[in-house]
């Protein structure tokens, strides 16, 4: 005979129990390391402050950088599409791109 005859003691009871008791750990040891982390001595705005370096920024051409072109190859890309440019011009009638030499349009057959 229990103390209590009224409450089953057994199965569901005993379940609920322990994730109760597992929850009022887990929240007392949220408490203990949210108050630690308050009160700890340990007071790193003051440590950083006296050693941090304002933000400077770099020369982009100084950063070292093993994805980024070289800048003599960047300069021969450039001359590279400023001569594909010169090969081509427009047609006055259709508008398509033609080759410099070309004496007729290959779209419309206008002569040039």
């Amino acid at each position: 005979m229990s103390f209590f005859p009224f409450i089953d003691f057994t199965g569901p009871f005993i379940i609920f129990a322990i994730i109760g008791i597992a929850i009022f750990v887990i929240f007392i040891v949220i408490i203990i390391v949210i108050l630690k982390s308050i009160f700890s001595n340990n007071n790193y705005s003051s440590k950083t402050s006296s050693t941090h370096q304002p933000y400077e920024p770099q020369d982009p051409t100084q950063v070292l950088n093993p994805y980024r072109a070289k800048p003599e190859k960047i300069e021969k890309e450039k001359e590279k599409k400023e001569a594909s440019k010169e090969q081509h011009k427009f047609c006055p009638f259709c508008g398509d791109k033609i080759p410099t030499n070309a004496k007729f349009c290959p779209s419309c057959g206008t002569k040039q």
